[in-house]
Parts: structure tokens; sequence; C-alpha cells
């Protein structure tokens, strides 16, 4: 849940997870992306949501699309009201994993896709939080 202005939910990726986020509160920068191939030091992604949205506006992600998520408030307070179920597959080599990345320090591909470096949690918070 956040609860300041400028406060973030980091730019990360999913695995064998999902989430939905509703904003009970303010307003937040709202940005999804396709996961379209992972390495050890970066993710592949695609743009897919873009937007600014208020109270009631839900974003969720999940293994088939939309699974890397990036959440900015754009006014204080804003509260988010998370779900988040873990341990999709039972047949996963882990229960859940989290990619921070940085979409910022990302290259542009010819295709319109970004290839984002991967973040550790330290790095990502110190960056995006």
């Amino acid at each position: 849940m956040l609860g300041h202005q400028s406060r973030a939910i980091i730019p990360h990726g999913h695995h064998n997870m999902i989430s939905a986020h509703l904003l009970l509160k303010g307003e937040m920068h709202v940005r999804q992306y396709d996961l379209l191939d992972k390495t050890s030091g970066h993710l592949l992604i695609r743009k897919t949501i873009d937007e600014a949205q208020g109270p009631g506006s839900l974003s969720s992600i999940s293994p088939d699309r939309d699974n890397v998520h990036w959440l900015v408030a754009l006014d204080k307070p804003a509260y988010t009201f998370d779900v988040i179920i873990t341990g999709l597959n039972t047949q996963s080599d882990t229960d859940f994993d989290i990619y921070n990345i940085d979409p910022e320090g990302g290259e542009h591909q010819i295709d319109g896709s970004l290839l984002a470096p991967r973040l550790s949690v330290k790095d990502a918070l110190a960056k995006y939080d």
C-alpha cells in the first residue's frame, strides 16, 4: 500500500505469481508491460499501459499478459489495496520470483520493445522509490 506522493511500486516483473492493485485514494501513473524474454541480466518488455489512474482503477498482472508493472503515486496520499497470489505452477522450480528492472536505463529495440537491465532490490529502491 502506497502512502505518499512520488512513492512507487518499483518497476518489476513476476514469475509464477499474479497480483492486483485497486486504487483506493489519489492518482497514480500506471505503466505495465508484457514480458517477452528474460536473461540473467535483462528483461525484454513491451509497454501495454501508460496512463494516470484514479480511485476505483484496477491494475493486474498475470503470467500471460501485463506481467511487468510500475506504479507511481501522483497525489498525496495515494493508497492501493493489493492482492498477491504465488505458486501458480506447482511444477515450477521456484514458488515465485520478482525481477526488478530499470526501464529508464533500457535499450530500445527496433521492434518497439525495450531491453531493460535487471536491478538489485537496493538499487531499484534507490532509483525508483
